[in-house]
């Protein structure tokens, strides 16, 4: 498995059960051992505070998969925490250039529009916007257009 997290919008232990059918969730990880990557764990959660966030990138470092949902960060911690993921996974490549469209739409929703927003003020509709977010993600290396934002932002 070379990902080793992803942003969600859904219920993370339904979501983890979606994604990785083939691993077991936990709500707490073992003190031994340190590495857990062999361990087939996946760890669900709802990122709300500093002690998810350190939660789950400590999570990440030791090699289980996460699958988190944010929920009520500030943006900069939202940056830090996809900051701090970014560094303790695995390199992979996020040097894919986006579209000068994908990045108005990404601009956009990174600052807080709505899809429907976002679609109007590129002056096209919702579905050529999803299946420009659609490539944004996979050029980013994301799973939902919040993780697509933030990553791109950080670039």
């Amino acid at each position: 498995m070379t990902k080793r997290y992803w942003i969600v919008t859904e219920v993370p232990t339904v979501a983890a059960r979606r994604l990785l059918p083939s691993l077991r969730p936990v709500d707490a990880l073992p003190d031994d051992p340190y590495d857990l990557t062999d361990g087939g764990l996946v760890f669900p959660c709802v990122v709300d505070s500093e002690a998810a966030c350190a939660a789950v990138v400590d999570a990440v470092a030791r090699g289980v998969a996460a699958v988190i949902r944010i929920g009520s960060l500030t943006p900069s911690m939202r940056h830090r925490l996809v900051d701090d993921l970014d560094r303790v996974a695995t390199p992979s490549a996020h040097a894919t250039a986006v579209t000068d469209d994908q990045a108005v739409l990404l601009q956009a929703l990174a600052s807080g529009a709505t899809l429907a927003q976002a679609a109007a003020s590129a002056g096209i509709s919702v579905r050529t916007a999803n299946r420009r977010l659609a490539d944004a993600r996979r050029a980013l290396d994301a799973s939902s257009n919040i993780e697509a934002a933030t990553r791109f932002l950080r670039r």
